[in-house]
């Protein structure tokens, strides 16, 4: 047979619907080897040549050049296959043939062929598009939108580049169109800037900046990038544009010294080209992008440090891979450079960071400072170079980097005449980088070298005290602030000692005397220009009057603070406050519309915990104007808070401190949603992570919330059971079973006051007196109700990995003869003894069982029993007991469950099968897989015996009877492709049950004795 006609170029459809050729053509470029049919399974050898060889190889092969670099000669092949099936290959091939085109604009684009890269990408992507229900679908269909767009480029056609990007944004599929985010983002950002649009190239290049590490997005491409936004800047006389954007992404845009030292002579040329357009700023924030040339020698020295005898490493940080032999090159290059000019360099730093700091550029002017220490250790004004490195560090970088530094120059210099400064900074400057730990540390160890009465007494004494407030240490902070405005009045710190003073007496809930200093610090400090903490000293004042249920004054406050300080950090908390003030004088719709607003102003800020308050409010609020109402409105009003409640925990939902109270307030909620169980399921999340706290106070109001709406639908009884196995109290939480227990006994209570049949009131106090008895309990077997230890017994023996540990509960019962749980003990303990595969314990087992269906008159247990009669029996392998009790169970008087027929029906194959009955089992079975066939778990087990059965027996057929082996086979591919649909949906044992058969069919399908059915044919 011809598979392939050379004059005609014409291919067999069975080998072009073949998946091994499929596979040549959707590979992916350059980074699989395939695996396909007979003519490349193996490695060959490429010939000189493309003519003549089919279209497998010539995918082939094009795929191993492109992957050894081969462009040209990978081109040849591409454009080979193109030559012969070009010309209707949509219609043989499909859509898969379109990459061919993708790897031919690949190779193009390697080779700087822009047009035509462009026409191929153009062709993969308009010509071979993918269908619905494409099978031999054009993978990269898509993504040559993306490659077409760089095609653009390398044309320089900036603006048809951009509108290409912006299409495989619109229409690519993810995950499938994957692509590299990086190139991308850097891609589009240098069209924008070669159009001179620096806006959104900065947009684009800074999703690249900030995602550099993610996106490996390499050194080079940025600095390029960031070249062309500076002459883009340059060329619209926009100075502006570059600082901002040096200061916004500087982080980004530098990166380890000896990496960016190599590319001075770009940041260079642009600081040059910024000073010639007057642009000084500009200019002087270029230079001061470049490390110092023994920075780079530094950093390089440690790299081949942790190179070792290693030829090279790659960061883990970066992904750079550092070759030895390059960075020792590097190492000497950079030690050539440093040259001899030292006197001039002194100047030109001196003068940097002169211009840096009149200009504002505090961090350029300390890297300066720091050049010049590092550089010229032995220069003659190092005194003043050490000082300003230290303050500006201070200024720039807090106590991380100027600690050190400080301790330095008060090493070097103790009597220094900056001394005094260099000490001061330290507290003042760790203080305001919010570093309290280190704060509290350093004045710690301070204070007590320090003279009272001195600034820098006052100075420690006021970071000590602040600090301590900061962290919450209240008690701590309490007689360091007292100190600190008794004998400092006159401090430059007195203005934030005074609100410390005062908000630290509210913290600590002395609500009088918070409320009297509080008062004095507004009325002395009421100058909003001259007193940051105003708007924190009347969000306190505002909230001591809530807490004094002043409500009309705390609104007043809050509004004044609204209104003057709009878009400040804590108006989201203050429209809370108001929200509560209003609700506390029963003006809903104002309280309802601070929630919301302060909803929208706590995402503005990001203020998470704030938002979650506001959703919080919100729901509470609705659903208890829903509750006050009455009828559908009410009802309405409660559906209203879902958004708000679902909003919460999505949001909110895994770590956030009101989760208590929202998954009690929301029960209302849920119920008229009809989803009464989700609100019981997330708050028994609840209660379990209390009773993990023992936190007493919280489930004993938590709890009797879940007992309240657990009673919307079911009985007392039910919650009876329901709280003995509550999920997540496990038996060691005695306070939380203590609880729950006592939760259970009021419900019984109420039941007896309401009841009006008298027995059914004697019940009710019955209970009560058994659940008192059980709370008593501790868990000693003798003192434990009968009820508790089998509710314990079941739980160990179904719910743990050890279930003969709940053999002594079960035992203790049956040892109080109480026939009321008598047959659950027999039962559960018989279970256990069933496991064992001791012949003691079997008999056992079977005589609990016995016992068990010579008493029960309950269906499901009898059922029970009997199952597990018939399970020990095949254990003992006593077939002919098996085989007994199973056709007593499977009796048509037995009205068993559809389940646990089966599973005796497969238990009696077996017996059958075990005691060489074929026929017999061979009809069990094959009644298994015929009447319960959904039923995975025994239709699967059952095929798969039956069909081992019957090709093991192996009678041959006959022109009206099928032989066994046939009909072994053709009966597991019909019950498999019956039960196919179902595939999704199994769980994981029936799943490996059911793949078991679906192997055993293409096994037998496999054996040249069988007559393999067709897809097509009939089953």
């Amino acid at each position: 047979m011809k598979f392939l006609l050379r004059g005609s170029v014409k291919i067999h459809p069975n080998i072009m619907n073949s998946p091994s050729f499929q596979g040549l053509l959707i590979g992916a470029v350059c980074s699989i080897a395939l695996v396909v049919g007979p003519t490349v399974q193996a490695q060959q050898k490429i010939p000189k040549n493309p003519e003549g060889l089919m279209l497998p190889d010539l995918v082939n092969f094009s795929m191993q050049l492109m992957k050894a670099k081969q462009w040209q000669k990978a081109l040849q092949f591409n454009e080979q296959a193109i030559k012969d099936e070009g010309d209707g290959a949509l219609e043989r091939y499909g859509p898969m043939f379109g990459t061919i085109y993708y790897r031919k604009g690949l190779c193009e684009m390697k080779l700087k062929k822009w047009d035509a890269a462009a026409n191929s990408f153009q062709k993969c992507y308009r010509d071979f598009p993918n269908k619905p229900d494409a099978i031999n679908e054009n993978e990269f269909a898509k993504r040559a939108l993306f490659q077409w767009a760089k095609a653009e480029m390398g044309r320089e056609d900036w603006q048809k580049a951009l509108d290409l990007f912006k299409k495989f944004l619109a229409e690519r599929k993810h995950p499938r169109d994957r692509f590299s985010q990086g190139d991308f983002f850097i891609s589009r950002a240098l069209c924008y800037y070669k159009l001179r649009q620096i806006v959104p190239g900065n947009q684009s290049f800074e999703s690249a900046l900030q995602n550099k590490l993610a996106y490996r997005v390499p050194d080079a491409a940025i600095l390029n990038c960031f070249k062309e936004m500076v002459e883009a800047a340059l060329d619209k006389e926009n100075e502006q544009a570059i600082v901002d954007f040096i200061n916004k992404n500087r982080g980004h845009i530098v990166t380890f010294d000896d990496e960016m030292y190599p590319f001075s002579g770009i940041v260079l040329k642009l600081a040059q080209d910024s000073l010639k357009a007057d642009m000084q700023s500009a200019a002087i924030m270029l230079y001061q992008l470049m490390p110092s040339t023994e920075a780079a020698i530094d950093r390089a020295k440690d790299v081949l440090e942790a190179i070792g005898q290693l030829p090279g490493v790659r960061s883990s940080v970066s992904y750079v891979i550092y070759e030895k032999a390059v960075t020792k090159a590097r190492v000497e290059r950079f030690k050539q450079e440093m040259g001899n000019s030292k006197s001039v360099e002194i100047i030109q730093l001196n003068a940097v960071a002169f211009m840096h700091e009149k200009n504002g550029n505090v961090r350029g002017a300390h890297a300066a400072y720091r050049q010049l220490e590092d550089y010229f250790p032995h220069a003659e004004r190092r005194e003043e170079n050490l000082f300003n490195m230290t303050r500006t560090a201070f200024m720039v970088d807090g106590g991380a980097n100027a600690l050190p530094d400080a301790k330095k120059f008060l090493a070097e210099f103790p009597n220094s005449k900056h001394a005094p400064a260099i000490k001061r900074l330290m507290f003042a400057s760790l203080f305001a980088e919010q570093r309290y730990e280190e704060c509290v540390e350093a004045a710690s160890q301070m204070i007590g070298q320090l003279p009272k009465g001195g600034k820098d007494h006052d100075l420690c004494l006021h970071v000590l005290g602040g600090s301590h407030f900061y962290l919450g240490n209240y008690e701590t902070a309490k007689p360091l602030l007292d100190q600190h405005v008794t004998d400092y009045p006159e401090s430059e710190s007195k203005l934030a000692s005074a609100y410390f003073h005062a908000a630290n007496y509210y913290r600590q809930n002395d609500i009088a005397k918070a409320a009297e200093l509080l008062d004095g610090f507004l009325k002395k400090y009421s100058n909003p220009d001259e007193n940051p903490f105003l708007p924190f000293a009347l969000l306190d004042r505002a909230t001591v009057h809530y807490m004094n249920e002043e409500n009309e004054p705390a609104i007043e406050v809050t509004t004044r603070l609204i209104k003057e300080f709009l878009d400040h950090s804590v108006e989201d908390q203050a429209l809370n406050l108001r929200g509560n003030a209003h609700l506390g004088l029963e003006d809903n719709k104002a309280a309802l519309r601070d929630y919301k607003t302060a909803l929208d102003v706590a995402d503005r800020w990001e203020h998470e915990i704030v938002a979650a308050e506001s959703l919080f409010s919100i729901s509470d609020l609705m659903v208890t104007e829903g509750q006050d109402m009455k009828g559908d409105e009410g009802k309405a009003r409660i559906r209203e808070a879902m958004p708000y409640i679902q909003q919460f925990w999505e949001r909110f939902g895994d770590d956030n401190p009101l989760r208590r109270q929202m998954a009690v307030m929301q029960i209302p909620v849920f119920v008229e949603f009809g989803r009464l169980d989700d609100a019981l399921q997330q708050l028994r999340v609840i209660i379990a992570e209390l009773a993990a706290e023992d936190n007493v106070a919280f489930m004993e109001k938590t709890i009797p919330h879940y007992t309240e709406a657990y009673m919307l639908a079911h009985t007392p009884k039910e919650l009876q059971e329901h709280y003995r196995a509550l999920d997540g109290i496990d038996l060691d939480m005695k306070a939380a079973r203590a609880l729950l227990a006592i939760e259970v006994i009021t419900v019984f209570e109420k039941v007896a006051k309401k009841a009006q049949n008298e027995g059914d009131k004697r019940k009710a106090k019955a209970a009560v007196q058994n659940l008192f008895r059980d709370l008593k309990n501790q868990f000693d077997l003798n003192d434990l109700s009968s009820s508790i230890l089998i509710n314990v017994g079941d739980y160990l023996r179904t719910k743990t990995s050890a279930p003969r540990e709940a053999l002594p509960f079960y035992s203790k019962v049956l040892e109080r003869k109480d026939a009321r749980y008598k047959l659950d003990a027999l039962n559960g303990r018989g279970f256990i003894y069933g496991l064992s595969s001791q012949p003691s314990d079997l008999e056992k087992a079977l005589n609990d069982f016995r016992a068990v269906l010579a008493e029960v008159e309950d269906e499901d247990l009898k059922e029970e029993a009997l199952y597990n009669i018939i399970k020990i029996h095949m254990a003992k392998k006593d077939f002919d007991k098996v085989i007994a009790e199973a056709k007593e169970f499977l009796d048509k008087k037995n009205k068993f469950s559809k389940l646990r027929r089966a599973q005796v029906f497969l238990l009696l194959g077996k017996a059958y099968e075990q005691s060489n009955k074929e026929d017999d089992a061979i009809g069990i079975y094959a009644r298994v897989w015929a009447t319960h066939t959904g039923t995975i778990s025994a239709s699967a087990p059952a095929m798969e015996a039956w069909m081992k059965i019957m090709w093991m027996r192996n009678k041959p057929g006959n022109e009206r009877i099928m032989g066994d082996r046939q009909g072994a086979y053709e009966g597991g591919l019909k019950y498999i492709n019956q039960t196919a649909r179902f595939r999704d949906k199994m769980n994981a044992t029936d799943l490996e049950l059911w793949l078991v058969v679906e192997k055993l069919v293409k096994q037998y399908e496999a054996n040249p004795a069988i007559k393999a059915k067709k897809k097509d044919d009939k089953q």
